[in-house]
């Protein structure tokens, strides 16, 4: 770099800054913005028709809790059959593998209900 051409790199950064500082200064103050006004009806409360009595709620809870009933467990075997269905086809499976597939997945279902429901309290 040229030693003549430091003076003139100092003298444009002053310069700059000397721009930067009066557009701080001479801005003019802005005004607060309007608080903001509450809403004047608030929104309507829906109350329980009923109260529940909280220990029954909870009796019922537990005998409850775990239990499927023979629809929910057939569909669980249906989409445990369906989905190892869908996976062997995904992979090329041949039609007798796809089947056999569904059927071992509709059986350990089968097994994992029955053995589900053996460990249930009664």
């Amino acid at each position: 770099m040229k030693p003549y051409a430091l003076p003139f790199l100092i003298l444009f950064s002053l310069s700059a800054l000397t721009a930067c500082g009066k557009d701080d200064a001479e801005a003019p103050q802005q005004e607060p913005a309007p608080a903001v006004q509450p809403a004047e009806t608030a929104p309507a409360v829906q109350e329980p028709e009923a109260p529940v009595d909280a220990p029954d709620l909870l009796e019922t809870l537990k005998e409850n809790s775990g239990v499927l009933t023979p629809e929910q467990e057939a569909e669980i075997v249906a989409r445990a059959r369906q989905n190892a269905e869908a996976a062997a086809k995904s992979v090329g499976q041949n039609n007798e593998q796809i089947k056999l597939a569904g059927d071992r997945a509709e059986a350990s279902a089968k097994q994992f209900l029955a053995a589900k429901q053996s460990v249930l309290p009664q």
